[in-house]
């Protein structure tokens, strides 16, 4: 559970780094915010295309080789960009993080699939995807002390001790053994929807955060107010991810609870549009970080669930479609706030929410109408997980 709350942090860092040390990169090296955003887009496109061949490399070589692989990637990322004098470098160790970014999220569930005990996988994926909004909180703190007393490079090597952390957290786990004459099994049918869905609503989220701040000092709240508010709300947003797999582990529909959760994001998102500001504007964004981003956990792990024989291969496709969405999100936010302003932008942010629950909605409808998990598969646990 250490190792994979600590890739799970590791995995992001070199994206969520550079939006917090920006304006001191922007000086140093001349960048516009087009720039940085197209540097941003360039770290997701690359954990995109990696996604699927690093979900079936973990069940090839093992969620230790891999997690290991992914972590040193993600590490020299980290460090090359604390070392990186242009343009060209910077985007180069965001291609190497995007990549180690791909193959850190599926073998991290892997592992947590085939080593944890059932009765604790609700815990150890709570814990996993909680740590990612705790630890944009707790890097973004700290990353303003350091950016401002050493110097932004400063924070990303310091950052970049995570990766052999990982490493040394990670135990040993071997491959699981496999009848070779047996067909390969496909993950469930249903995956298709929920990938699609995962990457809408990453869309929203990464779109959220990346204007959050700035729309609300536009709407007349203040940028300490609005900073508080968001600190608040992603811890709300951790804390609800792991409450929500931890407690909710067996509730009868984890997919439309999660729908539900969403749900109440869009309606948080709605009142970004109606420019609400003051109490109003905690409340709307408590709604939208905490529910809207709080259902991630929960849906991850009934995913990994209803794909007992291929889990890394499931959850390799909802990566890559993960990292899409955090590709075209702030994009789309972005064309259409030139065009119609916040509340059109904002509009776009709750029916990409909406869409999430939808396709979630048909996923579950898809699970439902199987008679097992996945085709060929059973919905028991592995008689023999790696060890």
């Amino acid at each position: 559970m250490a190792s994979a709350s600590a890739s799970a942090t590791l995995a992001i860092l070199p994206a969520f780094l550079l939006g917090g040390v920006a304006v001191e990169i922007q000086a140093e090296l001349a960048l516009s915010d087009a720039a940085i955003g197209a540097l941003s887009a360039t770290f997701w496109a690359a954990m995109a295309l990696s996604g699927v061949p690093g979900g079936r490399a973990a069940e090839r070589l093992g969620p230790t080789t891999m997690t290991r692989v992914g972590a040193g990637l993600s590490g020299l990322a980290l460090v090359g960009a604390g070392l990186a004098g242009s343009v060209p470098v910077l985007a180069a160790c965001m291609v190497v993080g995007g990549m180690g970014s791909g193959l850190l999220n599926p073998a991290t569930d892997l592992t947590l699939a085939t080593s944890v005990p059932p009765g604790r996988r609700g815990l150890a994926f709570g814990l996993k995807q909680g740590a990612v909004p705790l630890a944009t909180v707790i890097a973004g703190l700290g990353v303003s002390v350091v950016a401002q007393t050493l110097g932004w490079r400063w924070a990303f090597i310091g950052l970049a001790l995570l990766a052999p952390a990982v490493g040394l957290l990670m135990p040993c786990l071997g491959v699981a053994p496999r009848d070779r004459t047996a067909p390969v099994v496909p993950p469930h049918p249903s995956v298709r929807s929920f990938a699609v869905a995962s990457g809408s609503g990453m869309a929203a989220m990464t779109a959220t955060g990346a204007f959050y701040v700035a729309s609300a000092v536009r709407s007349g709240t203040g940028v300490a107010a609005a900073g508080a508010f968001l600190t608040v709300a992603s811890l709300v947003g951790a804390g609800s991810r792991l409450w929500f797999a931890w407690r909710r582990a067996d509730h009868p529909r984890p997919y439309g609870l999660s729908a539900v959760l969403i749900a109440v994001g869009a309606i948080g998102t709605l009142g970004f549009a109606l420019g609400a500001r003051s109490v109003a504007l905690l409340v709307a964004t408590v709604m939208v970080f905490g529910a809207g981003w709080g259902w991630n956990a929960l849906f991850v792990l009934a995913v990994v669930r209803d794909n007992p024989v291929r889990p890394a291969a499931a959850m390799g496709s909802i990566v890559a479609a993960t990292g899409a969405g955090g590709v075209l999100g702030p994009l789309a936010f972005a064309g259409v706030q030139r065009a119609g302003g916040d509340s059109a932008a904002w509009l776009l942010v709750a029916l990409l929410h909406a869409m999430a629950m939808v396709l979630i909605l048909r996923g579950e409808r898809v699970v439902r109408l199987g008679a097992r998990p996945g085709d060929g598969q059973t919905a028991t646990e592995p008689d023999h997980p790696p060890s």
